[in-house]
């Protein structure tokens, strides 16, 4: 049996945070698993003028566990996009749901008509705990996956952290060549920092990184080799 929190949770941020956190503490209640259902891409993801994501699924994941959920399940929309909401909550208790934790403005099923009511009605309707999470605000606004990636294309590295609720990562290999040397990030469609200068924080030293219309050219070119292995980059401020 498990508490799962259901979500897109890119970002992991605050609000994120304090789903996650109630699932872990309504499973320990219960005495069950917390897990996750983490939807990989959302619904406009494969438009053609989707903004891209703030992590890829990999970064996500690590900061999902970080938080002290047990398991993840991933699934995309291809998997339960038609599924009407009841036939959506059905499959949460076939994989053994005995609660669910979601945040107030969640909304689930075919084109999105399951709202926070619906769930309320099916829980009474199939005897699981529910647990909606209210909202989290910094200076009176809303945090979401949204307003972050307005900073982040705007480079305000203090707002992106702070409603982050730790430093915004760049995460990708390190490409080299004699003409310059690149983090390449995640084939998957990211949102891209404002063009301009950066300052990055790798294994406790700084970093200046230049981003040029998606392109993170790293300036401090002697620290690093070409590597398959990926590193993560974590934003201190932008350089004015």
């Amino acid at each position: 049996m498990s508490v799962i929190s259901i979500g897109n949770f890119d970002g992991v941020h605050l609000g994120h945070q304090k789903i996650l956190g109630e699932t872990v503490k309504l499973a320990r209640i219960k005495n069950v698993k917390s897990f996750a259902f983490s939807i990989m891409y959302p619904y406009n993801y494969y438009k053609n003028n989707f903004e891209g994501l703030i992590y890829s699924i990999d970064i996500r994941i690590e900061k999902i566990l970080n938080c002290g959920i047990e398991r993840i399940i991933t699934a995309d929309l291809s998997e339960i996009g038609d599924m009407e909401p009841e036939d959506f909550i059905k499959l949460l208790l076939k994989k053994g749901a005995s609660g669910v934790v979601v945040g107030e403005d969640f909304r689930f099923g075919k084109r999105g008509s399951g709202d926070k009511d619906t769930l309320e009605n099916l829980s009474k309707k199939y005897n699981f705990d529910l647990k909606i999470v209210n909202d989290v605000k910094e200076k009176n606004c809303r945090v979401s996956s949204s307003i972050i990636k307005k900073y982040i294309q705007m480079g305000d590295i203090n707002e992106i952290n702070s409603l982050l609720g730790s430093p915004y990562i760049l995460y990708g290999k390190v490409i080299k060549s004699s003409e310059k040397t690149i983090l390449q990030r995640s084939f998957e469609k990211l949102v891209n920092l404002k063009n301009g200068d950066y300052l990055f924080e790798y294994n406790k030293e700084e970093v200046k990184v230049k981003v040029v219309n998606g392109e993170y050219l790293i300036q401090d070119k002697n620290k690093f080799e070409s590597s398959e292995k990926k590193i993560e980059l974590k934003a201190i401020k932008k350089i004015i």
